[in-house]
């Protein structure tokens, strides 16, 4: 859709990888491991969302020049049969298609929205101005302190769990575009610092798991608050006080379902 491409606008993006080469290392008398070969990679899958209407624009698999020896799809998403001309459901571009796409939105003055850009665009060796790039592991960084991951901050800022079974780079894609809208918002209100501080503190106090249990929607939702909650209540060191008072309550009322004067709410379905 080149019509509604214009610059400055706003394309949320993400790239999947393979791997074409393994490392290939050795170990010296002293135990010490040398390295002969690096891991390389190359691009699996390009995905790019246009902010306005939130709908991919692109969303290709790429098949790479050299034979693939790892499909990496714990993290790609991506299976042999997905890369295969003769079996793929995909629509599957070679890779020099995927860089002159990408090299196409840069030149028309697209701002690119993502999660860890860097990496991928040095995979597609396509140099991007520093002014069309929108880069929320950046956005959302203390100086001097670790990098947050994507599935960390979704799950935190965004309240919800991300790829538990398969990765998908649209998911991605979209969720960084949610991340910065996100961030925008806190800046607006002048709570920006206070908000990544707290989303520290969380990572620092939870050796940085995820909150989110298995479950979407409502459900996810609910889980996620009531782990803040145990938190919360550790914290305060009334935890096993409020767990007994739970106990209780449930005991006085044979365990039925409502809710109680002051605060909560059904997840059961009820209105």
């Amino acid at each position: 859709n080149a019509g509604g491409l214009y610059e400055g606008k706003l394309l949320a993006f993400d790239a999947e990888f393979v791997s074409v080469q393994e490392e290939e290392s050795t170990l010296l008398e002293t135990g010490s491991k040398v390295i002969l070969r690096d891991t390389r990679h190359a691009v699996g899958r390009i995905s790019v969302i246009d902010c306005e209407t939130r709908e991919a624009i692109i969303d290709d698999h790429v098949l790479p020049r050299e034979r693939v020896v790892d499909y990496l799809t714990r993290f790609s998403g991506i299976v042999e049969e997905d890369l295969d001309p003769t079996k793929t459901a995909h629509s599957l571009i070679s890779t020099r298609s995927a860089y002159l796409k990408l090299r196409y939105l840069m030149e028309k003055g697209c701002i690119f929205v993502g999660h860890g850009l860097r990496q991928d665009f040095a995979t597609v060796n396509l140099v991007v101005p520093p002014n069309q790039v929108l880069d929320t592991v950046e956005i959302y960084h203390q100086p001097g302190m670790r990098y947050i991951s994507l599935r960390f901050l979704a799950n935190y800022v965004l309240g919800r769990d991300m790829q538990q079974d398969v990765h998908d780079s649209v998911e991605d894609a979209m969720a960084a575009f949610e991340l910065y809208e996100k961030a925008l918002q806190w800046k607006d209100q002048g709570v920006f610092n206070q908000k990544l501080q707290e989303i520290y503190s969380h990572g620092q106090n939870t050796d940085w798991k995820l909150g989110i249990v298995e479950g979407s929607g409502e459900d996810a939702m609910a889980a996620f608050e009531l782990y803040e909650k145990a938190i919360q209540w550790k914290d305060q060191g009334v935890f096993n006080q409020k767990l007994q008072e739970i106990y209780s309550h449930g005991q006085n009322t044979d365990w039925k379902l409502g809710i109680v004067e002051g605060s909560g709410r059904r997840c059961d379905g009820s209105l």
